[in-house]
């Protein structure tokens, strides 16, 4: 396998003893899955496959010993029947992919995920209308509630050449109960941030 490491801040997490990281694997056949790796200072460990049909890593955070992983799946070509699923682990093996309910055409790299403690949020924006949503857990990543619609970004622009949103990219953070959501806003060039609920 041949790996391609995210060029953004979602695409790294670190636990007390550990870096984690979520990439592009790329077989000999041109194939591509999601991948991860993670080291620590005493072993470096080669990349591995996170999930085959997960065809797209978006994001993954850590909180303890607690790692989340997001990614898309369904059809490369068929924004339209593109889901995000969220896989979990504290160290051992990955659990089975959980599908967030709803999640229905995200934009291409642009959710972001976050734990703290049995909270975890995930963030994206939908493709075709620009919406900014938002689904919780409250079991560490286990599964997800229906999301929740908090905004919209008036433009969506997505960069011809990394395929990212430039407006409507969606960063999420989760300390204690809270959580906040802030995104761009296309029109204006500004910066909207909420906390939710």
């Amino acid at each position: 396998y041949f790996a391609n490491l995210l060029e953004d801040n979602d695409g790294v997490a670190t636990t007390p003893t550990e870096a984690w990281a979520v990439l592009y694997l790329q077989d000999g056949d041109g194939n591509l899955s999601a991948g991860y790796t993670r080291s620590s200072l005493l072993t470096d460990t080669h990349s591995r496959v996170l999930d085959t049909k997960c065809e797209h890593p978006e994001s993954i955070a850590a909180d303890g010993t607690s790692v989340v992983a997001a990614c898309s799946f369904g059809s490369t070509w068929d924004i339209w029947k593109q889901h995000l699923a969220v896989r979990r682990t504290t160290g051992g093996s990955w659990t089975a992919r959980v599908e967030v309910q709803g999640s229905t055409r995200p934009a291409p790299n642009s959710a972001s995920i976050a734990i703290s403690g049995d909270l975890a949020v995930i963030g994206w924006t939908d493709y075709t209308t620009g919406g900014i949503w938002v689904a919780r857990s409250t079991n560490g990543g286990t599964s997800f509630r229906r999301p929740v619609k908090l905004g919209t970004t008036s433009t969506l622009d997505i960069d011809p050449g990394s395929g990212r949103p430039r407006n409507g990219r969606v960063q999420v953070a989760v300390t204690g109960d809270r959580v906040y959501v802030a995104w761009l806003d296309g029109s204006s060039g500004s910066k909207a941030t909420k906390r939710w609920p």
